[in-house]
This record gives C-alpha cells, structure tokens and sequence, in this order.
C-alpha cells in the first residue's frame, strides 16, 4: 500500500468475523478512499468495445488493477474461513454487496448480541478513560445503525457504570 495513512487505518483494522461487519466496513471503506480505490466499489466495472481505443485499454487495466488490489485488501481482512466465501467474487463491488447480504442484517439476536456488549463493557485500570468513553460511543453509535438508538442520559449512566472502582468518587459526584 502506498499510503501511509491508509496502512495505518488498516493496522487498525479488525478480519471481518461476521459479528464486526459495520466496524470492518467503515475501516475497509476508509482504507479504500484513502488509497484512491474506492470507485471501483462505487462503478460498474467497464467493458471494451470491439475496437478499443488505446486510451480505453489504458482505463480498463487500471480499473482491473484497482479492482484487484480492492478485492485483495478485502479479503486480506477476513478469517481464512471467509476468504474461501469470497474469494471467487468476480470485483470488489460484487465482494462488498455479497459480504453485506450476508452480514448487514439486523436480527434481533444481533442487536442483543450488540446491547449486551455495551451494557457489559468495563473499563481496564490501565485504560485511558478517552480511549474508553470513545469505545463505548462507537458501540451506541452501532446500536443506532441497527435502529436501537440509545439515548444520551442512559449513554451517559452506562459509562459511568462501566468505570472501575477506583473511579468511584468521580461516579458519585457526577451522578448527583
């Protein structure tokens, strides 16, 4: 990869396990746009016409190197088991609508899954409390995507919960 910012983004990046799909999608997504890729998602993959033009090939082998350095990137950030589901997928576009078929549902096992992870999530001694109150923003913000949007008093009584007990003095003057 060519960007610094974008190998970046994708060290970050978790392999897609099916439960983490809107948090893989957005990072694939950056990652794709920060790499200047992201069109091949967005357009239909060009056909040739019976006589090319030179500039036509031109266009046409760099969208397929696009689109194979995309399918690559994708399937780079997938569990083995998903790789071999997508593998064969003909262009990235194809790759991202199967993979969103398959993992953008919204069942009611999945938002529990979803709720249960938030309303259990603890803070580590060793953890900044920015990294923790961002971490369990993001999780309300995937519970928003799904339609359980969490409101901010009940966001706000969560995180407090969610402090260690060393934090407890804190917890108590900011509850009252």
């Amino acid at each position: 990869m060519s960007s610094r910012v974008g190998a970046s983004e994708l060290a970050k990046t978790e392999k897609l396990s099916g439960n983490n799909f809107h948090a893989w999608k957005r990072r694939i997504m950056l990652a794709l746009t920060l790499e200047r890729l992201i069109y091949v998602i967005n357009k239909p993959f060009p056909t040739l016409g019976d006589k090319p033009t030179d500039e036509e090939k031109k266009e046409y082998e760099a969208f397929e190197n696009d689109d194979l350095m995309a399918r690559t990137i994708m399937l780079t950030f997938m569990e083995d088991d998903l790789i071999r589901v997508f593998e064969d997928c003909p262009t990235a576009k194809d790759m991202l609508d199967s993979i969103s078929s398959k993992f953008n549902t919204t069942t009611t096992m999945h938002v529990q899954l979803l709720l249960e992870q938030y309303t259990s999530y603890k803070m580590k001694e060793s953890d900044k409390v920015v990294d923790h109150v961002n971490k369990m923003l993001v999780m309300a913000k995937d519970l928003a995507v799904v339609g359980n949007v969490i409101s901010d008093n009940m966001q706000i009584c969560t995180i407090l919960n969610s402090l260690p007990s060393s934090w407890d003095m804190a917890v108590t003057a900011l509850s009252l």
